[in-house]
């Protein structure tokens, strides 16, 4: 069952005014509210079914933790993740192998099939996309075929960066390489912007809090 209120003029029985009634917390007023329309749904039920064609999409420069915390908001709000890079055509694939850089005309037709994916969740059960979307234009036609959706960037600077990477075991990335990520970033004026300085935890609960309302 899903419904929809006006919170401004809904006043729950029992409270004289709406004055009356903003002193008592949501979550006793969202309580009170399913006992009394007889609703057998619990509060985390109703959440997740009105999040389930939710399209959240996590960007960031390489190695800003995408795929890690695209994974935590999946099994917190029990939405399919998807990784953008498992989408490329095989030209790009093939391109990528031999060291050569993607240009703009390449990514458009991986871009457009990333929004008709993305089209299609929207319809089903939501998605979490994992995707650098470096730029605006990008992002753009990333939610170009959805109704909706949640951006959450992610903002560390370089030598943070530089040196996760660097410190993890048996992988290595040249300055160079990680600084030409950073020269083609357009930091979104959207969204939510999250300091990946802090624990993988306290990044995930900041966004699903940010999700849930």
């Amino acid at each position: 069952m899903k419904f929809r209120l006006n919170f401004r003029t809904y006043t729950p029985a029992g409270y004289a005014d709406y004055a009356d009634y903003k002193k008592v917390s949501l979550l006793t007023f969202f309580n009170q509210l399913i006992s009394n329309l007889h609703c057998q749904q619990s509060l985390q039920e109703i959440f997740f079914e009105n999040i389930l064609e939710m399209i959240v999409i996590v960007m960031g420069v390489s190695g800003s933790g995408k795929s890690t915390i695209a994974e935590g908001i999946s099994q917190t709000l029990k939405l399919p993740l998807y990784d953008a890079d498992d989408f490329h055509p095989i030209t790009n694939i093939k391109k990528m192998a031999t060291g050569q850089p993607l240009n703009d005309e390449d990514r458009k037709p991986w871009l457009e099939e990333l929004a008709n994916h993305l089209a299609n969740c929207e319809l089903e059960k939501g998605a979490v996309l994992a995707c650098s979307a470096l730029k605006e234009r990008y992002r753009e036609v990333l939610a170009s075929k959805v109704q909706s959706s949640k951006l959450i960037y992610l903002d560390g600077n370089f030598d943070l960066i530089f040196n996760r990477m660097n410190n993890r075991k048996g992988h290595f990335m040249k300055a160079e390489m990680l600084q030409s990520q950073f020269d083609a970033l357009e930091i979104p004026i959207y969204g939510l912007h999250v300091d990946i300085s802090k624990p993988i935890e306290e990044i995930i609960e900041t966004i699903t809090q940010y999700l849930k309302f």
